[in-house]
This record gives structure tokens, sequence and C-alpha cells, in this order.
């Protein structure tokens, strides 16, 4: 009896109980799933006091500047500081994206003449998932993009249609097809 309770007591003190290790892990999504986290709790219409002051960009022509001498971070000690991203189709900016850093949760896109093409709104608070809303310049919901991990998301239409999956850099159409888009930033 002596040597069953050593035992016991050895045993006790050499395992570790099982509370010391956590695992972590994801949730895997199917496209259902991630359909319908996409599309929880999201508004399909922004009212438009709430982007109104976005519809023209005021710093439309130092920022095409900016971005055409290379220059993508401006305003750095202003009151508008700002980071600028160009979209390029045959050498020249069709569209232009603007990050506030007063208001990080969402991105302006405009067109070369700084009128309001469309904006994205994230709810990412450092973890995942999180979603990506994108909106008209009327405030209509385009897209909801589920963002799974870095290395994973679902894109939807306001229709709740599934346009593609992101894999790594890889994009697969709703068909699981590969295409040649590559992650949107």
């Amino acid at each position: 009896m002596k040597r069953i309770i050593i035992l016991l007591f050895f045993l006790f003190l050499t395992i570790q109980p099982s509370s010391a290790l956590t695992l972590e892990g994801g949730v895997t999504y199917t496209v259902e799933t991630a359909r319908a986290a996409a599309f929880d709790n999201i508004d399909y219409q922004i009212a438009e006091d709430e982007y109104s002051q976005y519809l023209t960009n005021f710093y439309n022509l130092s920022d095409m500047q900016d971005m055409k001498n290379g220059i993508f971070r401006v305003g750095v000690g202003t009151f508008s500081p700002r980071r600028l991203v160009p979209f390029f189709q045959r050498n020249r900016i069709t569209l232009y994206g603007v990050q506030y850093d007063s208001n990080p949760n969402k991105k302006f896109y405009y067109t070369p003449n700084g009128k309001l093409f469309k904006f994205d709104i994230h709810d990412n608070k450092g973890k995942y998932p999180y979603k990506a809303l994108s909106y008209d310049n009327k405030g209509r919901l385009v897209s909801s993009h589920l963002v799974i991990s870095n290395s994973e998301s679902y894109l939807f239409d306001n229709n709740k249609k599934l346009v593609g999956h992101w894999i790594g850099n890889q994009f697969y159409n709703a068909k699981g097809k590969k295409t040649k888009q590559t992650r949107r930033l």
C-alpha cells in the first residue's frame, strides 16, 4: 500500500496537469459559415452624413502629385496625416486610396479627379476574424470581405454571392479556379 501511495505521488509530481497546456487553434470556415459571419450584424446602407465630408478629396491635386513623385505617406505633423495607395492601369493612376491616421478603420477610394468612388470600413481590432465592408459613393453595400487570418479570406458581393476565396496570395473565384488577381491590401 505504501508503494502505491509513493508511486501515485511520484506520478502526480512528474506529469503536468492538463491545464498547463494551452492549445490554440482557429475556426475552420466553409463557404456557408463564412457567408453567415460576413453578413452578421452589418449595415447595408450607410447614412450620407457619416461619409459626406469625404465625397471630394480636397487634397486631390497635392495627393496626385505626391503619388507621381513616389510619396505615399503625407501630412505628417499636420492636421491631416494620411497614407496614399495608387492603383495603376497602363502606367496611369486610375484610382487611389486614402487612409487618414485619424480614422484608421476607414479607407476612401477616389477617381483621379478627386471624387469618391467607394469606401471601406473594417472592424479589425488586432485579431481574426474581422470584416471589411465596401460601400459605393451613395453609401450602399458593395461587398463584404471576411478576413479569417493573414493568409485566408472570403469575398462576397452585396447579394451574399461568393466572389472568391484567398488562400495565401492566390485568389480562387467562386468556381474554385485560380485567377491572376493578387491579394488586396
